[in-house]
């Protein structure tokens, strides 16, 4: 179990869900993963703050009306905590990374919606986020995220771009059928994220993106649920040693992955 209110640097926070209906949203999460939704009225708009034995696993807003009309999907986003909003910002610009939106004077206090070079999309936040036990943030157990995997066509320039960014560093995981990478940080023993390829063969099932993993007790349970609430189930996969993986489609065509850990993953 671990519980946070301070982030080191270069280690994802949470993710939050953009969704077109938040009442299907909520359904779907708190019925697969077992999820409390704790509403929060932020001026015309709601937050919706999941959680798992009183501390948030992840966050959830709709869309708003503008968004929904421009063709915006619901999906994931993945928020990475830094040290310096404003020095990532402007790293992510040298390495032909765009800012998407805020903070237009990249304040110390506020994150910032970014895209990496390949088109994938992902958020950076300060690594404080301050001393409230209701702010804080549940990982590495049943209910909440365990693992980040980016899904890139260009494996070589995502690797370049963040191992710059973030100052992580890149090295093969040879426990699989297919290449993948570990993005490592110096001083944690298990890798902060992982890297998969997207093969032509692989484009008609897999989306670029940042993919939060969601731990679980059950991998084919949790298969089945989804379908039962309307999604869709791929996998199971089996890694030696690192646990039963089922990539998930939810009811609104975003897509997230569920493992059933084998040992604390990737490590």
């Amino acid at each position: 179990m671990s519980v946070v209110t301070t982030f080191t640097a270069g280690t994802f926070a949470f993710p939050g869900y953009c969704s077109l209906d938040e009442r299907a949203t909520r359904e779907f999460y708190c019925g697969l993963l077992g999820w409390d939704a704790v509403d929060q009225k932020m001026g015309e708009n709601t937050y919706t703050s999941f959680k798992v034995n009183g501390s948030t696993v992840a966050g959830m807003y709709e869309l708003p009306e503008d968004r929904k009309q421009a063709g915006v999907k619901p999906h994931w986003n993945s928020y990475i905590a830094v040290d310096s909003v404003k020095d990532t910002v402007n790293k992510v610009l040298e390495m032909g990374g765009k800012r998407l939106g805020g903070p237009s004077d990249a304040s110390e206090d506020e994150m910032a919606n970014l895209e990496d070079p390949t088109g994938v999309r992902f958020s950076v936040l300060p690594v404080v986020m301050g001393n409230d036990p209701s702010q804080a943030i549940r990982k590495d157990e049943v209910g909440a995220l365990c693992w980040n995997e980016l899904c890139t066509k260009d494996a070589a320039t995502a690797s370049r771009f963040y191992t710059e960014v973030l100052g992580w560093s890149a090295a093969p995981f040879e426990g699989g059928e297919m290449p993948y990478t570990i993005f490592l940080m110096p001083g944690h023993e298990k890798g902060v994220a992982g890297m998969l390829e997207i093969t032509p063969e692989m484009e008609a099932s897999m989306t670029a993106q940042w993919l939060p993993y969601f731990q679980v007790e059950d991998a084919d349970a949790a298969a089945s649920k989804a379908k039962e609430l309307g999604g869709e189930a791929h996998g199971p996969i089996d890694i030696p040693n690192v646990g039963r993986i089922v990539y998930v489609t939810d009811n609104q065509r975003a897509g997230f992955a569920v493992i059933e850990v084998a040992m604390p993953p990737l490590a």
